[in-house]
């Protein structure tokens, strides 16, 4: 996959995350024309609390969970568990805390809850004495639609999708702001959904501006049932980039990347790293700072290396600008 295609390369962490399961939808069988499609889905299992490692095991035995998504009927395992009084947390930044009325700090049992707030979907996740666990999900925004915005230096893109793993859907397309009539979707085998990256699809290019979000998207889907509609949204742009992008020139041992952020303590940073094709042979994690030192695997001497210093969140966008630098090793 070459970089330079613009493709979805770090987004999907931002949409529906949540106990390290990918949340999906709950299709209505009808073909009105809803604003995303609602619904309440259900996960039902067994789970096992470790305190001394912060472990919760979940097997889930009962999913009404569709779209390819989740949970899965299976075993997942959430790390970094901190169980408060009222609080639910997991290790991972993008994951909703949950809260419960009242109880005993590292006993999990009772009803938490959580919303999350960039769509309204409300989550209730009960554990109870028995060892039985059950996940409610009240849908208000379908989860199996993404529309992402990304701004490069050469402009401002708009990328669309929808999950489906069965290929259930003979067709999927859309209308919206920057398409003229429709864009039919493409189909992507390798990660069961319908983009607008994989050819012959191309994103939306708005160029060096953009329309004043939100901006709306309409996707109609044809499969079994007949053809449905659900929308999805653009919230914002990020519409600044990180500055005096470093390594340049000619460089010697491991690469050390550095660069200016922005003005925002909330602001989290990527670096991803491309060969002289810009096929992209490393990334690092969401960062704070404004350094990191290379960790992939070994870089020819003599070869021209591309890269991007990525914003993936600020307070005001949780959506990506890519600020591009070179360097060559010695």
């Amino acid at each position: 996959m070459k970089a330079i295609s613009k493709t979805r390369n770090y987004s999907l962490a931002f949409i529906g995350v949540l106990l390290m399961i990918t949340w999906s939808c709950k299709k209505k069988d009808d073909n009105s024309n809803n604003p995303g499609i609602t619904g309440m889905n259900n996960a039902s299992g067994t789970y096992t609390w470790n305190s001394a490692t912060s472990v919760i095991t979940i097997n889930w035995t009962n999913s009404t969970f569709k779209c390819g998504g989740g949970p899965d009927i299976g075993t997942q395992t959430l790390t970094g568990v901190i169980i408060t009084s009222t609080t639910l947390t997991f290790n991972d930044n993008n994951n909703m805390a949950f809260t419960r009325s009242g109880g005993t700090a590292g006993d999990i049992i009772g009803k938490w809850t959580a919303t999350d707030t960039s769509t309204g979907n409300l989550y209730a996740l009960t554990f109870n004495s028995n060892g039985t666990v059950s996940l409610v999900v009240n849908m208000t925004v379908n989860m199996c639609f993404f529309t992402s915005s990304q701004h490069w230096p050469d402009g401002y893109t708009v990328e669309l999708g929808y999950e489906d793993q069965n290929k259930s859907a003979t067709a999927v397309s859309v209308t919206g702001p920057g398409i003229t009539g429709s864009m039919a979707l493409t189909y992507d085998i390798n990660n069961g959904q319908w983009d607008s990256w994989t050819y012959p699809s191309t994103n939306i290019n708005f160029g060096t501006s953009h329309p004043t979000p939100p901006l709306t998207y309409t996707f109609s889907i044809k499969d079994g049932t007949g053809t449905w509609t659900a929308t999805s949204k653009v919230a914002c742009f990020q519409d600044v980039f990180a500055t005096n992008l470093l390594p340049t020139g000619t460089v010697t041992g491991t690469p050390t990347f550095s660069w200016t952020g922005i003005n925002d303590v909330n602001a989290l940073y990527r670096i991803e790293l491309n060969d002289n094709n810009y096929n992209r042979i490393w990334n690092s994690q969401d960062i704070s700072g404004t350094y990191f030192l290379y960790s992939g695997p070994a870089l020819s001497s003599g070869t021209t290396y591309f890269y991007y210093v990525i914003i993936t969140h600020s307070s005001s966008c949780n959506e990506g600008s890519f600020a591009q630098g070179s360097f060559t090793m010695q």
